[in-house]
């Protein structure tokens, strides 16, 4: 057995789940949190199987590479699976998660209840405004429109910084392609020490992106679509 099919096996153990050799993988009914169990609620999709085993077991956004992370922003959160992981790895942070889906609304309020997580049912911008949801035939991919008369509140990126205090130890930033405007805002991203960056469209734009944020970039995905993680020099 690999380093990585190890890595998952333990995380899974701690959290209560015991994988199988099998190909196939569903999401567990509950897990194991701050010593006791906490029962998941979540959408019966596919994607929502893809995104526990990547985040919650697979650490594919980079958690663990991070030391005592005592605030986390979580842009494009979907129903709490990375709240999860980021309590479970970073226990005492202060976490605030985004999601701008109404349809998620009580799966992320229950799954994320026993991690303190202040939960904002919003999309991040480039400024405050408007947008409207451009649905998908699995939730996990569903995005924002910006639109001056829609009914989704968006919020600044430079906003939700400061309401963690001007600085974010760790971001998750997954927003299905509405990543690329933000980086055009330089200043919050100052006070950004680690990303975890699901990129949509050019692997070599998000990393170069990055670096001229001054980040050192220590992992990225090639093509279309990937994880990119980094820390800021």
């Amino acid at each position: 057995m690999n380093r990585d099919a190890l890595a998952k096996r333990r995380r899974a153990l701690k959290l209560g789940i015991v994988l199988t050799r099998s190909s196939t993988f569903s999401a567990p009914s509950r897990i194991r949190l701050d010593g006791a169990w906490h029962t998941l609620d979540l959408p019966d999709e596919h994607g929502v199987d893809v995104a526990f085993m990547e985040i919650l077991l697979a650490d594919t956004y980079g958690l663990e590479r991070v030391r005592n992370a005592g605030t986390i922003l979580d842009v494009g959160e979907h129903a709490g699976l990375f709240v999860l992981a980021a309590h479970r790895t970073h226990p005492r942070a202060r976490i605030h998660a985004y999601e701008p889906n109404p349809a998620l609304a009580g799966h992320l309020a229950r799954n994320a209840a026993p991690t303190g997580a202040e939960v904002h049912l919003e999309a991040i911008g480039v400024e405050d405004g408007h947008g409207t949801l451009e649905h998908a035939e699995e939730s996990v991919n569903t995005r924002v429109i910006e639109a001056a008369g829609g009914d989704v509140k968006v919020t600044s990126f430079r906003t939700a910084v400061d309401r963690l205090g001007g600085r974010v130890d760790f971001l998750k930033l997954d927003c299905e392609g509405a990543e690329w405007p933000l980086f055009d805002d330089a200043e919050p991203w100052a006070g950004v020490q680690n990303v975890g960056l699901e990129y949509h469209g050019d692997g070599e734009r998000a990393v170069a992106a990055l670096e001229r944020l001054g980040f050192t970039v220590s992992a990225a995905g090639r093509g279309p679509y990937g994880i990119v993680l980094a820390e800021r020099r």
